[in-house]
């Protein structure tokens, strides 16, 4: 960060002690600088002196330093944990200022000494020597050809930029200088000289000079480049005329012959320094990490030098890989991702790629994707999960309902538009389903699930009742920034930092480590948080490229994918021991595009991210001490109750104990035949059969068969009264011709269906994909295209009917059943 010069612990000045004696050895001193002066030019000299000693004493009780001693804007510098230059932002007064560096390169410091002043750690900001040099040299002259500065009065006329050199410029110039010394070290002052002095056009300061006239770092100069350097702000403009630079030349190469014979430099490395050329022209700043620089100016960080926590290395790998994959998704409408990553035990950002190296200023390529707050897609669904266990509402691998659902209007749908009746917990995680994890929330709390995530540090613009059931799904907006610090909190729990694990993800090295949450082991229990990291471990979609397990040289990766509705965004998030990375890939407009898939494009730059990283073999370790064993059912996954035939004991998260035994396996009364099921007011007990059956709600039943299960129906109750289903239109076999209106738009087909039971709910499915829920009176509008057709419609008991219909579009024939219901636009 921006370094500060630090007042020192006042002292005396040497000027002041023993002045007798100082005036004495200045005469001998004097006398031997200028031998050939007569005594009359002596005295007038010394008169003079000591006249603007007089005045400076004046001075020094009426004019103060300013304060700040340079008012001048700095440039914004972002550099990597090493001390190496990211990215610069030029000064508001467009020059290039850096901050004062912390120290200088003893090239430099030995060149601009030998050139500038020599007695530099001798005096105490003026030099007697040289003032009475240069007064004997002026008068003598006839003109000003030496003005005796020392590098503090250099300074001096840096921080009042007079705008004439006359004597009371001078004196003044002397006073600052005393003033300079007695407040500041000569270290101080040295690199506030070097940090303002000019270099030439918009050029200012040492640190700006070596990048715009050499292209490196400050730390690498050679003997020709510090002593070019040292010699340049006597004229800066020389650096750009050809007859300039060849005086350049020559004040340089006579430099480095002075620091030759003083023994700085050796004869060898003299003849190659001096054949070293002069810079030919000025060179670009470094730009990497853009966006980080922009997040650096948000915070507040302007005219500072930050010393970042950034990766060179692994910056440059993920904005190469980022690069590579814009080239391959550009061509497909996809312009913009963004990539962090983040050192996951102490919360380190490593590389910020903030969007991709996207030309065309359409795309916005200069948009922030990192801080952009985007919907989430799917990506909340572990902590949702991980919640549940911990409070010992759900089970790893517990059933849960997949079945089309209806809250209020609200009717989620999972992805690829079908249903497995139940599933495990874990497989809809894996898969990210999103109607079981709808039901989850349902079944919580979405109220529940958003105080939780504010007690983890989330901080959301609206209240829960906003959001609703579609918190789930993505209905909150996040930055891939939020997204990560969620994650590594997930990380860090599973690396055993306890309550020390939602921390706040930092970018600027040595800044203070802070909380996101407090206590958020009581949120996520460490045993719920390793069940959460293994099912990511095991992620699979349908759409994946085959082989993904192997992608980073068989080491385990727990990962999640998102897709936000409308396919606007594609997220991936990747957690191992060592690091996190978080990925989001769209359009920074939100525009939506059909392959904005998280799976297929985002997750592809996540592995390809992670290959570049230095990842360990080790894993995350089970918290065996957070866990206690649990009898468990084989076949739902809850804990087991009275009936379970198939019993196994698992470690889970201590709250398990408690949770719900298993409601699948009951035992049912049969009549002698095994029929039907039967009680005792109705059939005698000596004659019933007694079975454990594993019973599934009939909606349930009917999609688990569907997906390929194997299930047995339990026998029906015994009853007088049995509902019935009919499907009023279409017939089964019938031909429904749909008519085409003038302007060429197709009609709908209105079909009705008739349930015996007032209040019944029925599902209705086209070609196997549920279209619609309804109540009486059930009549749904489809526009199904020409060809044949399977409409079924079941109620909540499992009682269904199916009519197959062929569907054309052109005019109505004779004998032929046509669509005469209201069409529906």
């Amino acid at each position: 960060m921006r370094r500060r010069s630090r007042p020192r612990r006042p002292r005396g000045s040497w000027m002041w002690s023993r002045p007798l004696d100082r005036v004495r050895r200045w005469g001998e001193a004097l006398r031997a600088e200028l031998p050939a002066a007569d005594e009359r030019t002596l005295r007038r000299s010394t008169g003079l002196i000591l006249g603007a000693a007089v005045l400076l004493v004046f001075l020094l009780v009426l004019i103060p330093l300013p304060e700040p001693l340079f008012s001048d804007p700095y440039c914004t510098v972002l550099k990597d944990r090493e001390g190496r230059l990211l990215h610069v932002r030029i000064a508001d007064d467009h020059q290039w200022r850096f901050p004062p560096p912390d120290h200088l390169p003893e090239t430099y410091v030995r060149a601009v000494l030998a050139y500038e002043d020599r007695r530099f750690f001798l005096h105490g900001g003026v030099d007697p020597f040289a003032l009475l040099r240069a007064a004997w040299l002026n008068l003598r002259a006839g003109r000003v050809v030496s003005g005796g500065s020392t590098i503090t009065m250099q300074l001096a006329r840096l921080v009042r930029k007079p705008d004439s050199r006359t004597l009371l410029d001078k004196v003044i110039e002397v006073w600052y200088a005393l003033r300079l010394e007695w407040r500041y070290t000569k270290e101080e002052i040295l690199l506030l000289y070097a940090a303002h002095a000019p270099f030439g056009g918009n050029i200012v300061g040492i640190e700006a000079a070596c990048w715009r006239y050499f292209g490196h770092e400050l730390g690498d100069l050679s003997w020709a480049e510090a002593a070019f350097l040292a010699v340049l702000p006597r004229d800066p403009a020389d650096a750009f005329t050809p007859q300039g630079r060849e005086e350049v030349r020559g004040r340089r190469n006579r430099l480095l012959l002075r620091l030759s014979e003083a023994g700085h430099i050796p004869p060898p490395l003299l003849r190659a320094s001096l054949a070293e050329p002069l810079p030919s022209g000025l060179h670009p700043f470094p730009a990497e990490a853009p966006h980080l620089l922009l997040r650096a100016l948000s915070d507040g960080h302007a005219g500072e030098s930050l010393l970042t926590t950034v990766d060179r290395s692994i910056q440059r790998k993920a904005a190469r890989v980022v690069a590579l994959h814009h080239h391959r998704l550009a061509p497909r409408g996809i312009h913009n991702a963004a990539v962090l990553v983040v050192d996951l035990s102490s919360g380190e950002v490593r590389a910020y790629v903030g969007n991709t190296p996207e030309p065309d200023p359409e795309y916005g390529p200069e948009v922030d994707c990192v801080s952009a707050p985007r919907s989430p897609g799917s990506t909340l669904k572990p902590f949702l999960y991980g919640m549940m266990m911990s409070e010992g509402l759900l089970l790893p691998h517990q059933l849960i309902s997949d079945v089309p659902v209806s809250y209020g209007g609200f009717s989620p749908r999972n992805f690829h538009r079908t249903y497995y009746g139940v599933v495990p917990a874990d497989q809809a995680l894996i898969e990210s389903l999103n109607v079981p994890f709808t039901i989850l929330l349902a079944r919580y709390g979405y109220r529940v699930f958003y105080g939780m995530l504010e007690r983890l540090g989330l901080r959301l613009p609206h209240p829960p009742e906003h959001y609703g059931l579609s918190l789930i799904l993505g209905g909150v907006d996040l930055s891939l920034w939020d997204l990560a610090e969620l994650y590594g909190g997930l990380g860090r729990i599973a690396l055993g930092k306890g309550d020390r694990s939602f921390l706040r993800h930092r970018y600027l090295l040595g800044e203070e480590e802070t909380l996101r949450a407090r206590s958020p082991t009581q949120i996520l229990d460490p045993a719920a948080v390793w069940y959460v990291i293994e099912a990511m471990a095991h992620l699979v979609r349908p759409e994946n490229e085959a082989g993904w397990e192997h992608f980073v040289e068989g080491r385990q990766v727990a990962w999640k994918t998102g897709t936000s509705w409308g396919q606007r965004d594609a997220w991936a998030v990747g957690i191992t021991p060592a690091y996190l990375v978080a990925v989001w890939v769209g359009n920074a407009d939100g525009r939506g595009n059909p392959q904005l898939l998280g799976a297929r494009v985002a997750g592809p730059l996540l592995f390809d991210v992670l290959r570049e990283l230095p990842l360990p073999d080790t894993w995350f370790e089970r918290p065996v001490d957070r866990m206690v064993p649990v009898a468990v059912c084989a076949t739902s996954g809850m804990r087991a109750g009275p009936h379970c035939p198939e019993v196994r004991v698992e470690m889970l998260p201590s709250a398990s104990r408690r949770a719900p035994l298993c409601t699948y396996h009951k035992l049912l009364h049969l009549d002698a035949e095994g029929e039907h099921q039967v009680d005792s007011s109705t059939y005698p007990v000596d004659r019933m059969r007694h079975e454990v059956w594993f019973v599934l709600p009939p909606l349930e039943a009917w999609y688990y068969k569907r997906s390929g299960h194997v299930y047995r129906d339990p026998p029906p109750p015994r009853s007088s009264f049995r509902p019935e289903l009919s499907l009023a239109y279409p017939s089964d076999g019938a031909v429904v011709y749909i008519p085409v209106d003038l302007d060429g738009r197709r009609e709908a087909v209105v079909c009705e269906a008739v349930h015996s039971r007032e209040g019944a709910v029925l599902y209705w499915h086209l070609d196997g994909e549920l279209v619609a829920v309804t109540r009486a009176p059930h009549q749904i509008a489809i526009t199904p295209p020409a060809g044949w057709h399977t409409l079924y419609v079941m109620d909540g008991e499992g009682l269904g009917v199916s009519a197959r219909f062929r569907v054309e579009e052109s005019g109505v024939r004779p004998g032929t059943e046509v669509n005469t219901g209201f069409s529906s636009r």
